[in-house]
Formats: C-alpha cells, structure tokens, sequence
C-alpha cells in the first residue's frame, strides 16, 4: 500500500442550496440570491422577477453580473450566507480540526472514539515527505503515538479518553455543510495563516474555487471575496504561537495546577430563575422516578429545559483557563450541546 500524502486529498462535491428549477428554467445559487436582493425592495417572488426578465428580453448573466457587483462587493452577507455547500472528503484529522471551528458549518466525522487507528493509517503531509529526515522523524513519531494509542486500549482504558491522545497525521473522512460566506472567512484565515495552518486548507480552498463555476457561485465568491468587510470570526487553532491572544496572556499570569481554574464569575440570577430551577429538578425526579414516567413526561422535561435556557441564557457566564483538549470544541460544535 502506498503511503498517504496530503496531496492525495479526495473531495467529491454533494450539492449546492438553494437552486430553482421548473418549466420556466432553472437559476443556480448566485442568480437567486441576486434576483433576491431585487425582491427586498420591489415585493415580487423571484419566480416573477425571472418572468419579467425572460420576458423584456433581457440578458440575466449581465443583470445578476450588475447586481452583485452592487450588494455581494459592499460585504452584503445575507447573499453569501444563503447559499450552502456540501462536500466530502478523504484527508488527515489535521483538515477536520482546521474546519471544526467554523461557526455556522456542520459536519459528520470519522470517529476517533469509534474507529480503529492503524500505522497504515498516517497521513503525510508533502513537504515532510520529501524531506529524508523530516519523514523519518514524522514516520517514527507518528507510528509510536499510534502504536501506543492501542496499546493503552488493549490495557482497557476507554476508546474515548485514549483517542485524545492521537495526533491529527491520520487519515480520515468527513461530510461538511459550508456557507459560501464560511469559505471566504475560511480563506482569509488561511492567508493570513498560511505558514501555522495545514496545507491541506489550501487544496480544499483550490478544489472549491475550481468548482465554483459549475456550482454557480462564481460571481458572488469573487466579489464576497473582494468585498472589504469582515467575516464572522471563528476559533482557528492552527495560528502562529508567537503571537498574542487571551489565552496566552492569561497562561503567563496563571498558574494551572490541575489543569483548569476559574479565571471570573459573571451572575445575575433573578428568584424567578432560582423557581424555575427548582421546578426543573422537581421535574426531573419525577420523571426519572419509573421507566413509564419517563416514556410518558420526556419531552415536557426538555421543552422546560429548552425554555429555562432561552429565556435566562445569560444570567451566568463563567470563564474558565483550561488545559482540556481541543477535541472538546469538537464535541461541542459536532453535537450541538
């Protein structure tokens, strides 16, 4: 078997949203959200607005072309918001954990918790590889981190506390949901980080853009792209060390004696909340009290959860310095909890 490299990324394009198609033609994603930015000030249906188009004999491709360079160009988000890519594709962890971290995507991911880690599995990245030494010593490490990551669990530690400790150089597969508006942000993390980020980052973003055309998204990527207005921020790890950021002042001035400490408290819990609470945990026993009872009041307890949460979502906020994983992002941005 040939060893894996990062070059060897596999991405296969699942879809685009939104797309329109009926007997009077078909738009594709840029050409809705333009004709969409017309309908917010004119009160028709894009359905009309095509009509009305085909019918004054007009030329679309121009019209869409004008529109866009007018509201995509100004950092209109809502146009590069709407549209939502999916792809999958067949790359290290290292790419999973550099995409994580985009706030409005969604992903479904080769578990580490679940799945059997082999040295087979060892995803080199090019420049190593080419490099006599530096293989050698990726190769070396890699295989002993593996190695000992099954070992720990032939010794009957859980899969899910022992696949923290597996580095991201492994080969994996995952099916992603991105805005176009996450890809430029993703993009422009990724200039400004090339030298920390994985180059895998930079073949994603080459496939993608290759692709735009036929996903038609090319007009409203390139002038989102131009656009000078920001992207919603998200938590890149893969960043350059040196440089300053909350964490690491924090780090310099705390110290972290078992691995985590409060750094400040935030409350204001008003009695209603304190009643509420209680109700909760009232409610909470006496559904958990017999298997009947919970068959019959489940979805009562978590639509007074869900309603306690909405309602009072800020009234504590705790901010804790931590050396806990990463992963743990992960779990929360995977599943939502």
């Amino acid at each position: 078997m040939k060893p894996l490299l990062t070059r060897n990324l596999k991405v296969k394009f699942l879809g685009i949203t939104p797309v329109f198609n009926d007997k009077t033609g078909i738009l594709n994603p840029q050409e809705i959200v333009a004709l969409s930015a017309l309908l917010t000030f004119k009160g028709k249906a894009i359905k009309t607005l095509f009509k009305e188009i085909k019918e004054k004999g007009e030329n679309l491709d121009e019209k869409i072309k004008i529109i866009l360079q007018k509201s995509s160009l100004r950092g209109h988000a809502s146009l590069s918001t709407t549209p939502s890519l999916c792809l999958t594709y067949e790359g290290s962890k290292f790419l999973d954990s550099a995409l994580t971290g985009i706030v409005f995507s969604s992903s479904l991911t080769t578990s580490g918790r679940r799945n059997q880690v082999t040295e087979r599995d060892i995803v080199f990245p090019d420049k190593i590889f080419f490099d006599k030494r530096a293989k050698k010593i990726y190769q070396e490490v890699s295989e002993k981190n593996i190695r000992f990551f099954n070992f720990i669990l032939s010794q009957g530690i859980p899969r899910d506390e022992a696949s923290k400790i597996l580095q991201y150089g492994h080969y994996g597969t995952v099916i992603i949901q991105l805005p176009i508006e996450s890809v430029i942000g993703l993009k422009r993390e990724y200039e400004a980080e090339r030298e920390w980020m994985p180059e895998e980052i930079g073949l994603l973003l080459k496939k993608i853009e290759k692709e735009a055309k036929k996903l038609g998204i090319d007009l409203l990527y390139a002038t989102r792209e131009a656009a000078p207005r920001n992207v919603y921020p998200y938590p890149n790890i893969f960043k350059n060390p040196q440089k300053s950021n909350l964490v690491r002042e924090l780090r310099k001035t705390e110290k972290l004696i078992d691995g985590s400490k409060l750094i400040s408290i935030d409350a204001s819990i008003p009695q209603t909340l304190e009643k509420k609470l209680a109700n909760l945990e009232k409610k909470r026993k006496a559904t958990f009290s017999s298997l009947k009872q919970i068959k019959k009041e489940w979805l009562t307890l978590l639509a007074l959860l869900q309603e306690i949460l909405r309602d009072y979502n800020l009234a504590l906020k705790i901010k804790v310095l931590s050396s806990i994983p990463w992963r743990v992002w992960g779990e929360k941005k995977r599943h939502r909890t």
